[in-house]
């Protein structure tokens, strides 16, 4: 624990939410601080600088590769979404869904090769060669690099929301909506519609009743997105919005939720 003076703190944005509250952590050993496990929201980012006067560096990994992928840590001040280079030793690819490369700048799933990748899932062969290829993992989220070779991370291939053909990325719109000050927690789902495909829905946990959230969160989205990426619903609550083991808000849930709804 903090007793034993750590110098290195990894933490999911949940935490360092938690921390920027406390205000008086007593974190002065530490010498860097990483955040992983789910987007990194700017407002999070910002209050945990403005609080400790430290950098929060972003990052990006998961636990089948032990887990570290790539780490923003440039003395410059990125899109939260921007989680840096690949670490030593780990390759990376951006590839579409037949499998071949992407250029830089195209949006595609990411691919991860190296000595930290999984040997494959415990008892579980079906999913390990669906998993693995060749020596490379498929990770299930999207991404690409930019113009200085670093990666970006859109969101979860299985979050994707394709409305009239068009993509939608979920962490996009909830980037846009947490940074209104009423507003703790947000998770965008698709929602099935006969004529355009599926429609963003956008759940939202808020501090305090507030009157005429919902259109102050569109309007805010209006400003910010492109129409087709506007939600076509605000469901506001100051209810706590399911989450999983690791603090991210849990879609599933939220889903089965629409589809408890629709069944009414």
């Amino acid at each position: 624990g903090l007793a034993h003076k750590p110098t290195v703190f990894f933490g999911v944005p949940a935490l360092y939410a938690i921390l920027s509250l406390m205000k008086n952590a007593p974190l002065s050993s530490v010498k860097c601080f990483f955040s992983g496990g789910d987007a990194l929201p700017d407002r999070i980012r910002a209050a945990f600088s403005l609080v400790y006067r430290r950098k929060l560096c972003g990052g990006y990994g998961l636990t089948e590769t032990a887990p570290v992928v790539a780490v923003e840590m440039d003395d410059v001040l990125e899109a939260t979404d921007t989680v840096g280079k690949p670490v030593i030793g780990v390759e990376v690819l951006i590839k579409d869904e037949q499998g071949i490369t992407l250029p830089h700048g195209q949006v595609g799933e990411i691919w991860i090769k190296g000595e930290n990748v999984m040997l494959g899932y415990y008892h579980a062969p079906e999913l390990t060669k669906e998993t693995l290829v060749d020596g490379w993992l498929r990770t299930g989220d999207l991404g690409y690099f930019d113009s200085k070779g670093k990666l970006v991370v859109s969101g979860r291939l299985k979050d994707l929301i394709i409305h009239k053909g068009l993509n939608i990325y979920p962490q996009e719109i909830e980037n846009i909506i947490v940074t209104h000050p009423n507003v703790i927690f947000v998770g965008i789902v698709g929602k099935p519609d006969e004529l355009s495909g599926e429609v963003p829905i956008a759940f939202v946990q808020i501090k305090e009743d507030e009157s005429n959230i919902e259109q102050k969160l569109r309007e805010l989205c209006i400003q910010k997105l492109a129409a087709y990426k506007v939600p076509r619903q605000f469901i506001c609550s100051t209810k706590r919005l399911p989450v999983t083991a690791m603090g991210k808000v849990d879609k599933k849930v939220l889903k089965a939720q629409l589809h408890e709804q629709k069944t009414r």
